[in-house]
């Protein structure tokens, strides 16, 4: 009896209600379904992926702005030092249409105008002649250690600095300071005649030493 070929076709259920299902359909279901959360976990990796590159963006814009204050600050901190060391200290003395300059070396500037300066004295007193009748003034702060008259130098003055170095101010016709009496650069020590002499000798650790190492004498020097 010859055997005739029997043509599978997919296994249906009847249903009530009219559906018919099939393993094929239901297969295909459970594929679209995993299609859709794919795509919602992809979704929700984008979001927090986004979500950590914007925080790095504020934690760096937050950053820049601390380091924009702290340089703003530090300019403003150091600013006005490195402006002073570079332009030297400017000082104005008791006299008419004069400006002193503290050079860069720290000396003293002199506070008198004059005509002449010689170094006398085996090089430990300052002499400046001048035409002018002038008052003369402290370049530092300082307290009044004695006052009293020299028979060759004149009336005198003697200063104590905050370093303990003495300085000598010889030849004044009046004097405006009293003894223990605390003075301020550019405080007036006293007044010199037209025509008169001002000595000035600085001690330091009770040794006479070259005035010029203290005081700066200019571009033309002695």
């Amino acid at each position: 009896m010859p055997v005739e070929r029997m043509e599978l076709t997919e296994f249906v259920v009847d249903k009530p209600g009219g559906k018919r299902f099939s393993r094929g359909s239901r297969g295909a279901g459970k594929r679209g379904r995993g299609a859709q959360t794919d795509a919602r976990s992809m979704f929700v990796k984008l979001g927090i992926c986004a979500l950590m590159c914007a925080l790095v963006l504020l934690l760096s814009a937050l950053q820049n702005k601390a380091n924009s204050a702290i340089s703003a600050n530090n300019d403003d901190a150091y600013g006005p030092k490195q402006i002073d060391e570079s332009l030297g200290k400017l000082k104005f003395v008791e006299l008419p249409g004069i400006l002193e300059v503290f050079a860069a070396s720290d000396k003293l500037a002199v506070d008198v105008s004059y005509d002449a300066a010689e170094l006398i004295g085996d090089n430990t007193t300052l002499m400046f002649v001048s035409s002018a009748k002038q008052t003369v003034s402290l370049p530092v702060d300082g307290r009044v250690k004695a006052i009293g008259a020299d028979e060759q130098l004149g009336n005198y003055v003697c200063v104590v600095s905050a370093n303990d170095s003495e300085f000598q101010y010889y030849g004044l016709s009046s004097i405006t300071v009293e003894e223990g009496q605390t003075l301020k650069a550019l405080d007036s020590l006293g007044v010199i005649e037209a025509g008169g002499s001002l000595f000035i000798k600085v001690n330091v650790s009770g040794r006479p030493e070259d005035p010029t190492q203290f005081f700066d004498m200019g571009e033309d020097g002695l």
